[in-house]
């Protein structure tokens, strides 16, 4: 009898012995589609796939939407993994058949040009000018159908307001969610949809049309109705338990905060949601009716304030009030057309003991004010990113900001982006705008306001020789009449050697050149604009 063969040896792990962090790391970089997939293939797995399937639910302002969150919330099993919660609420606007047809026929109305709407799977052109009577005849019959599917859309939507029933299932679903950490609400303009979203209102042309786009009127009903829902669901979830840690706004209108909150009454709602945040993000609707009504403008900014004010645990603050204006032709035309957002009322003689991040974005502020309040958050301030900020002093003021910043801050990471100005000016001209040179320059200012004046002035020591001999080189071929390099031309100054760059294309002109200082490495790499020479 020959021999007896014993089966080789197992060298391959089969997925079924694989540990089961390992099989969580493999379900969490799975997309949806996939994941679902996976579920099915063994029994073994479904517990597994489904806590990643509904770690993040997504939810938009839909009949269908709002029912499958309803169904999660029941499902005894699933509602134990939702952690995160996205809300893209798109508000339709409610207009009819004729109004919808004129303002696309008006968006579309340059006929020397043809024109599409492109969105999914969909191509319709408008205002062809090369089409025949039958393309045209084609388009305006699609047109209906997409009319049809948006007026359905729009009445279910009227039907879901008009019974509050938004109010009802957040009440219901979220306050049985116990580890829910994080809710998202999306809905700023000019920001890329989900695909959920896109697919949701493909044929209604809701989002590829530029004539709506979820905005009712200049009140802006979308930035604040959705957010009224949610909050009564994220009340009744922390009455029930639920500590929300990250709370993130993408788009909220001031009209939410047109009345105080019962910020003192710790069994208020209010208090309630927002007591125990880490994170807050919002993003403010641009509010251009506030210049004519500064009073009201103002007690919303101290609203917020006090909401502000009930966060004790506070790490990761990011408030954006507009959109950083970087074309500094335009900074002070935008800035006429609202009531600027004021430090005092919202930020000042705040302390949050645990702030790790800062973000401000349009905020206007003095420099006592904004300087004590980064002294105070020295000790825990780490990042911090500020956004087209202006001082009700001077413009050159920002050199005692910067100087608060590089000798009292143990900052980790510095971003400065837009236009930096100030309101006081002697001559009553404009605001001078401060504004940032070119990428490396920025690179440097940050730099030297982190790495602190001590190894600033090591760096200074090290480049001291290279930058001397390229002064003096420039220096000898001015006085010799021979042309300079790289349109580096030399004037003498009172303060030291001033580099002017011979590159005016940018800048008024020529009138305003790119200029800076060696002297101080806080105040090296500044333009400021229409002065000769740095203030005193």
């Amino acid at each position: 009898m020959p021999p007896r063969k014993h089966p080789p040896p197992e060298t391959t792990l089969s997925i079924h012995k694989l540990p089961p962090e390992i099989l969580h790391q493999i379900c969490s970089i799975l997309p949806l589609h996939d994941l679902g997939n996976f579920r099915l293939t063994c029994k073994a797995f479904g517990e597994f796939s489904q806590r990643h399937l509904v770690k993040e639910l997504h939810v938009m302002f839909t009949q269908k939407s709002f029912a499958n969150l309803h169904a999660i919330s029941r499902n005894n099993q699933l509602r134990r993994y939702v952690r995160n919660i996205v809300y893209e609420p798109m508000m339709l606007s409610e207009i009819d058949k004729e109004g919808w047809m004129g303002q696309l026929q008006d968006y579309f109305s340059d006929w020397d040009r043809d024109r599409y709407i492109r969105f999914g799977t969909s191509k319709i052109g408008v205002g062809c000018k090369n089409g025949s009577i039958r393309e045209q005849a084609s388009t305006t019959k699609r047109l209906q159908g997409t009319w049809r599917v948006y007026d359905r859309k729009l009445m279910e939507q009227s039907h879901f307001l008009e019974g509050s029933q938004d109010y009802a299932i957040f009440k219901s679903a979220l306050a049985k969610f116990p580890v829910l950490e994080q809710v998202i609400m999306k809905g700023r303009p000019n920001v890329k949809k989900s695909p959920w979203l896109e697919r949701e209102y493909e044929d209604t042309m809701a989002i590829p049309a530029h004539f709506t786009d979820g905005r009712v009127d200049h009140c802006d009903e979308s930035s604040v109705r959705p957010m009224m829902g949610l909050l009564s669901g994220l009340a009744t979830a922390g009455n029930h338990g639920v500590q929300l840690k990250h709370f993130k706004i993408k788009k909220l209108g001031w009209q939410f905060f047109d009345y105080a909150l019962d910020s003192d009454n710790r069994s208020s709602p209010e208090y309630t949601v927002w007591f125990g945040l880490r994170t807050l993000q919002i993003h403010f609707a641009e509010d251009f009716d506030a210049a004519d009504i500064p009073e009201e403008s103002c007690q919303r900014h101290r609203n917020l304030g006090a909401l502000l004010s009930v966060m004790p645990l506070l790490e990761t603050l990011d408030l954006r009030f507009g959109r950083p204006t970087r074309n500094h032709y335009l900074v002070h035309q935008e800035r006429e057309y609202r009531y600027p957002v004021l430090f005092s009322n919202t930020l000042s003689n705040r302390y949050w003991p645990k702030l790790h991040t800062l973000r401000l974005e349009d905020v206007t502020c003095h420099v006592k004010a904004i300087s004590s309040f980064l002294i105070n958050h020295s000790r825990t301030l780490r990042v911090l990113n500020l956004s087209s900020i202006w001082l009700h002093e001077a413009t050159s003021d920002w050199s005692f900001v910067f100087e608060i910043m590089r000798d009292h801050l143990s900052l980790s990471k510095l971003f400065l982006d837009g236009n930096f100005g100030g309101e006081d000016t002697p001559d009553n001209s404009e605001p001078a705008i401060l504004m940032l040179l070119e990428r490396r320059h920025t690179i440097w200012l940050t730099k030297a306001i982190v790495y602190g004046k001590e190894k600033m002035e090591k760096i200074r020591q090290e480049n001291e020789d290279s930058f001397k001999e390229e002064v003096e080189t420039l220096s000898d071929k001015r006085d010799r009449g021979l042309p300079v390099m790289n349109g580096h031309t030399l004037h003498s100054s009172g303060t030291g050697v001033e580099v002017v760059r011979g590159d005016f294309s940018e800048c008024c002109d020529g009138v305003c050149p790119h200029k800076y200082f060696m002297k101080d490495p806080v105040m090296d790499l500044l333009h400021y604009t229409g002065r000769e020479s740095w203030p005193e």
